[in-house]
């Protein structure tokens, strides 16, 4: 649902990115139809001068920019969120409850979750329709390298790790559910999840621009 404040036609825009949604007459049932698109306006653009132009125009400030979520990203985003906090609350009860002891591709693959606990938490409660340009870096990050872990538990494909030549090895298996769930393949799952809402999100926004 948007919410739309139209601007006070003797009020000056500032210079910073604002949605613009043109309203147009749907069919004779009375309906309307919704055009989303993104524009710039500079300080000099006044709001008579838009209305001027587009009589039937709203502009949304930055004030209002978040109500633009849909309610679909909201879900991908609470998704994801849950992911990030799955992984680091178990990351944290295997070494700290268990008494694993990470190594060292274990604690990159931590370094890379748990901002996302925070920075997808802040990002739902501001609706924060950029979250996944500064999410989705740490997740395929994340996917790469939980892979390469896990890879390296499970086959002979990589012979060895430079990164762990000291401390415990990378090859040492905590758990092995089922023959192949290892504590490297939960990590890879959360990540694949996280960058797949990511995904889906950017998905959803360009069907409602498009």
């Amino acid at each position: 649902m948007l919410v739309c404040k139209r601007s006070l036609r003797n009020k000056w825009l500032p210079p910073q990115k604002t949605r613009v949604a043109s309203f147009r007459g749907g069919s004779g049932r009375g309906k309307w139809g919704v055009q989303v698109e993104t524009s710039i306006l500079s300080s000099q653009t006044s709001s008579l001068e838009l209305l001027n132009h587009h009589p039937h125009t709203y502009t949304l400030t930055r004030k209002h920019y978040h109500t633009l979520m849909t309610s679909t990203q909201r879900i991908l985003i609470l998704i994801a969120l849950i992911a990030a906090w799955a992984a680091t609350l178990g990351s944290l009860y295997f070494s700290e409850i268990l008494n694993f002891i990470p190594c060292s591709l274990c604690w990159y693959q931590r370094i890379l979750m748990y901002p996302l606990a925070v920075i997808l938490l802040v990002g739902l409660i501001r609706r924060d329709e950029g979250i996944f340009y500064y999410v989705l870096p740490f997740s395929v990050i994340g996917v790469i390298l939980s892979t390469y872990h896990y890879l390296l538990q499970k086959t002979d494909i990589f012979t060895s790790s430079a990164v762990c030549d000291t401390g415990i090895p990378c090859t040492t298996t905590w758990i092995n559910l089922l023959g192949f769930i290892t504590i490297p393949f939960l990590a890879l799952i959360a990540f694949l999840i996280i960058s797949v809402m990511g995904a889906l999100f950017f998905l959803d926004e360009s069907e409602l621009e498009g």
